[in-house]
């Protein structure tokens, strides 16, 4: 994960360029940005050590966990280099503080799991994002 610092050095928008690639054709239709964020390495992450206790004491050794968050944006026509270099911005702005805080901006080319199609989840199931959810209560209180 690139360090936000190098951003100023680079000039804006320059992760917007290297995400989108000299050459590649640019995504139609609907496309996801994914921003994810994590804690820097020097910042103490109490919740990434509970989960690493908790999986200790369930039988998971040797592993260690650092906890972030992952936004993922729909973004309905073309990812320019402009609209990407807005997301980032958006990401430094609002999605990461940066004082604490690193973020990676990508382009994800697989949208399988957008709001007109099921994603499988870990458990076998489909998750629907997006789709109303109205329906799933008149069961329960018909």
């Amino acid at each position: 994960m690139q360090s936000t610092s190098n951003l100023c050095r680079a000039g804006p928008g320059w992760r917007a360029k290297a995400a989108l690639g000299a050459g590649v054709p640019r995504i139609r239709a609907m496309a996801r940005v994914v921003v994810d964020v994590m804690p820097k390495p020097e910042i103490l992450d109490p919740q990434g050590k509970a989960v690493t206790g908790a999986l200790g004491r369930l039988g998971f050794s040797g592993l260690a966990v650092r906890q972030g968050k992952r936004f993922e944006i729909e973004v309905d026509g073309e990812v320019t280099p402009d609209r990407l270099a807005d997301i980032e911005r958006a990401a430094e702005t609002l999605l990461a503080n940066t004082v604490i805080e690193t973020y990676d901006v990508r382009v994800e080319t697989d949208v399988a799991g957008t709001v007109d199609e099921a994603a499988p989840t870990a458990q076998g199931g489909t998750d629907h994002p997006g789709h109303d959810v109205d329906h799933l209560n008149e069961e329960t209180t018909a």
